[in-house]
């Protein structure tokens, strides 16, 4: 009887290992959007999105997708793509093209693939993201500043706002186009949270000013 459980006991664990295996042997892994992980700032409005295949299997081989883009992550979760949904597309393509609706700028969009083996069985990736930046120069918000020096003074200026926002605020961001310049931002406990911007631009031929939003 005692060998019998054994028997029993081991078919169980060996049954439920081997459908683990089966359920993790292929999966769309490490998706990128323009070959980055959940990159923000992108100006690319058709991104290039990637994704590789993780099969132990020999001869596995991807034989359709289905790619879903959109805004609210849950929906994307539940197979909705108010952005884009590319159908299922019978290829065995893993770099392809965005061709959804124009981003818009300063948005933040969650996509996930849907992908079809050999024997057409369907896996799900994770869900990544991918936040737009300006989009188009109409989108600048800042005014040009500068110190009234040309190329020539080699003392660098030094620009700092003080910021004082709100409790409850989304992460500030700092955008500026010269190259070498630097920025801080510093936070304090209390009533509200204070932000402090230092832009230090190194001067060159090329550039004097800089732009700060």
């Amino acid at each position: 009887m005692i060998k019998l459980y054994r028997s029993i006991i081991f078919l169980t664990l060996f049954l439920f290992s081997y459908s683990l295996k089966g359920e993790l042997s292929f999966l769309p892994v490490d998706l990128k959007t323009d070959h980055l992980e959940n990159p923000i700032g992108i100006d690319n409005p058709n991104p290039r999105l990637t994704w590789r295949i993780e099969d132990n299997s020999q001869g596995a081989k991807q034989s359709a997708y289905r790619i879903i883009v959109g805004t609210d992550s849950l929906k994307v979760v539940n197979g909705e793509g108010e952005i884009w949904d590319s159908g299922k597309v019978d290829s065995d393509r893993q770099l392809v093209t965005y061709k959804g609706t124009n981003p818009t700028p300063f948005t933040k969009y969650f996509w996930k693939v849907i992908v079809w083996d050999g024997v057409q069985q369907t896996s799900t990736s994770g869900i990544q993201s991918f936040e737009t930046g300006m989009m188009d120069i109409s989108s600048w918000q800042g005014d040009w500043i500068s110190d009234g020096k040309d190329i020539h003074y080699e003392a660098a200026p030094y620009f700092r706002k003080n910021l004082k926002l709100p409790k409850r605020s989304h992460l500030p961001v700092h955008t500026s186009p010269s190259p070498g310049c630097m920025s801080s931002i510093s936070t304090a406990k209390g009533s509200g949270t204070s932000a402090s911007i230092r832009c230090t631009p190194v001067l060159t031929e090329e550039t004097s000013m800089s732009r700060t939003t």
